[in-house]
């Protein structure tokens, strides 16, 4: 007698089945994040700009400051965690910002002739 060989049907990979879940329950719609920015914005006032993206540690809210007086004022409010977001502030501490003025000489007439 010969041996039947049974196929086996494929078997799922369920750890990238749990994955793409994890990936599509993260995942928001740009109507969804403008609520929850503007929901920031009145929780937390306007001194920063706040963003939405996905984060290493999972959907975060990224507050960018204007200065460290700023920073420190929305860290106060800001939990660590806020409706389901990681919140992360950010302020930049360049202490000079770029002048305007190294660049009027560029505008004089004597290096600056468009015809």
């Amino acid at each position: 007698m010969e041996e039947a060989f049974i196929r086996k049907a494929p078997q799922k990979n369920k750890k990238k089945e749990k994955l793409v879940a994890k990936f599509r329950k993260n995942k928001m719609s740009k109507k969804e994040q403008d609520s929850l920015i503007l929901k920031a914005i009145s929780e937390f006032g306007d001194r920063a700009l706040y963003t939405i993206r996905n984060g290493t540690i999972g959907q975060t809210i990224y507050a960018y400051a204007d200065t460290k007086d700023d920073a420190h004022v929305i860290r106060e409010l800001m939990p660590l965690k806020w409706n389901n977001l990681y919140c992360i502030v950010i302020y930049d501490s360049d202490p000079e910002p770029e002048e305007e003025d190294e660049y009027e000489d560029w505008l004089d007439p004597v290096h600056y002739d468009p015809k």
